[in-house]
């Protein structure tokens, strides 16, 4: 269910249990995975001004202690030991690893997730593309923009999907596809996860929902 019908229902927030350790398991996915400064910062400790979550930076541990001192019922999902979900990989097999010659692996990873979110943080407040076209299902990204550093242009076109709903899932060989698109003649198509459909259109290059396109053209 979508955040908007959350709220239309009289929801304020959505409270998440993610922990410290959730966090640094996110941030070396991120990173095995190819990800930019975006995906190594983790995840954050407020979304959309609605999700949030705020056992983020505490230790896995000190959870644990509270919610059996205090005698809180829990539930164990049967599959977190299966080591072919990436997740249960990291956690099983690669963090108690670190953990034996670093004690303190999970809050620096952390800490280097925190850093990537600043530093992406000033660089997105630099960026100023105000001569994309956002519509319902499509998003218009102006071919002269292509020009600019590759940075830039991850962090636009990552901005766009998010506003289609559609950014997760999306590797930094996605990204390079639509820049490459860039240079095609009009009328190109690439298909992209989630359902995404990048073309070229005369002095754009649109993203739009592949489910939608018939709709919008």
């Amino acid at each position: 269910m979508s955040s908007s019908k959350l709220k239309q229902m009289g929801f304020d927030y959505i409270a998440l249990g993610h922990h410290q350790r959730d966090q640094a398991e996110t941030i070396l996915m991120h990173i095995v995975r190819g990800s930019g400064l975006r995906g190594a910062s983790g995840m954050a400790m407020v979304k959309d001004n609605f999700i949030i979550r705020p056992f983020l930076t505490l230790p896995k541990e000190y959870l644990e202690k509270y919610v059996i001192d205090n005698k809180i019922p829990f539930v164990q999902d049967f599959s977190n030991h299966d080591i072919t979900i990436s997740r249960n990989f990291v956690r099983l097999e690669i963090l108690p690893k670190l953990r034996e010659v670093w004690p303190n692996v999970e809050a620096a990873i952390c800490n280097f997730g925190r850093f990537c979110r600043e530093d992406d943080e000033l660089i997105q407040s630099y960026l100023n593309f105000d001569a994309v076209v956002y519509k319902k299902y499509v998003v218009k990204i102006p071919r002269n923009y292509f020009v600019y550093p590759k940075s830039m242009l991850y962090r636009l076109i990552d901005k766009c999907l998010a506003n289609l709903n559609a950014n997760q899932n999306f590797e930094r060989k996605h990204f390079d596809e639509i820049l490459k698109l860039s240079r095609k003649p009009n009328g190109t198509r690439i298909n992209l996860p989630n359902k995404i459909v990048a073309y070229t259109e005369y002095d754009y290059i649109s993203l739009a929902h592949q489910t939608k396109l018939e709709k919008i053209e």
